[in-house]
């Protein structure tokens, strides 16, 4: 079963739930419980994609480790979800590979992300997703390997607990460990809360 890593905060005067996680919980999550089986960290970022002289937009993008595909049950039209392991590579939604490649078949054909000032890299599409369903929480249209982030924010700490990243997922290999992982994470809180005390958290929850 997969959960997302949530914590709660008094934020005038309210205990609000919120799904954001300091950067460094993932990694620890993984080292700390031998009960997580899987772990993917998750960033969300804009960019601008270029496909020949023409085609140039402004697209919202998705950063996840290869796991994020092996946890979640999302369907590929073309390709492979292993593929998510390639730096290079790249998996679009049906919506995007028409968009950009038209209804040609879109796997091994690269398109340029732009990520900032000079921050620009050549992907090769290796993925497209089908439609998604209708009802569902975790739509996105472009995702691309985790470590692109380095290429996207090259200031990006990935142990400063004062920031915090998109989402953290993490699959149990029995789901009845999630109160007793959730039991032990107060160190986590602690440390947070220490890094930024004007962001002070209550409790850290499994969703």
């Amino acid at each position: 079963e997969v959960f997302l890593v949530t914590f709660y905060a008094d934020r005038e005067g309210e205990l609000q739930q919120n799904g954001q996680s300091p950067r460094p919980l993932a990694g620890m999550l993984k080292d700390d419980f031998e009960q997580v089986k899987k772990v993917s960290r998750i960033e969300d970022g804009n960019v601008v994609l270029k496909h020949g002289k023409y085609k140039v937009f402004n697209e919202r993008i998705r950063y996840a480790d290869p796991e994020f595909l092996e946890m979640l049950s999302i369907p590929l039209k073309w390709g492979e979800s292993k593929s998510l392991h390639d730096k290079n590579g790249i998996i679009m939604s049906e919506e995007m590979s028409k968009k950009y490649f038209g209804e040609e078949y879109s796997i091994g054909k690269n398109i340029e992300i732009i990520f900032g000032d000079n921050n620009k890299k050549v992907f090769e599409v290796t993925g497209v997703f089908e439609e998604f369903p209708g009802a569902n929480s975790i739509y996105f249209d472009l995702l691309v390997n985790f470590e692109n982030i380095a290429i996207a924010q090259p200031e990006y700490d990935l142990y400063d607990w004062s920031y915090l990243m998109r989402a953290t997922l993490i699959q149990l290999t029995n789901p009845n460990d999630r109160l007793s992982i959730e039991a032990s994470m107060d160190k986590y809180r602690i440390l947070q809360n220490h890094a930024d005390p004007d962001w002070v958290i209550e409790s850290f929850a499994l969703e």
